[in-house]
């Protein structure tokens, strides 16, 4: 058996910035002085890298511990969600959604009922980036096949652009998963 590893643990770990290259795809899509969803912001690398290389746009976060994210300085420039994926209620229409290694840890009930409100928080041609594991079975990962993703989103009106798939190392343990990474876009 593994070691769990921490929150604290997880976050200094995943503490790099992405590069320019990396955001540039789903920051081109976002208008100017737009507003993005981080959603399961984890360590804040994601939404640092954008503030990074959009300070015009307003990031919104989303996680259970934003508490203990280092990234996340305390003068941000949008709102906070200190809670659960289930439990987000968006406030507000958001110009863009990204979701990197956080929609995989719903069971698929849940799922669809996030899915459901992260959609209707879009505005119409909105990017909306995940990714998505492969069907699985280590501790905590629920997967889909990229037909399972097409058709959940088909049902909240968001159309795939690309899913590209690869191999990726997950945890400490370096658990080799199928990852899929999903492009799409509201209406």
């Amino acid at each position: 058996m593994s070691k769990r590893e921490t929150i604290s643990e997880f976050y200094a770990r995943t503490s790099t910035l992405p590069t320019s290259e990396q955001t540039k795809q789903f920051l081109d899509k976002i208008c100017n002085q737009g507003t993005i969803l981080d959603f399961g912001c984890g360590s804040g690398r994601w939404a640092a890298a954008f503030r990074r290389d959009r300070p015009d746009i307003t990031i919104d976060l989303v996680d259970r511990n934003l508490d203990q994210a280092p990234l996340l300085v305390k003068e941000w420039k949008g709102a906070r969600y200190h809670q659960s994926f289930e439990s987000f209620r968006p406030e507000k229409s958001y110009d863009g959604m990204w979701a990197s290694a956080s929609l995989f840890f719903l069971p698929p009930a849940a799922f669809t009922e996030v899915l459901a409100t992260l959609a209707e928080a879009l505005t119409m041609d909105a990017p909306f980036y995940f990714d998505m594991v492969a069907p699985c079975k280590p501790i905590n990962f629920y997967g889909m096949n990229p037909d399972a993703i097409h058709a959940a989103l088909l049902a909240v009106d968001i159309h795939v652009d690309a899913i590209s798939t690869r191999t990726e190392l997950y945890g400490i343990d370096k658990m080799e998963i199928e990852t899929h990474y999903v492009h799409a876009h509201k209406g």
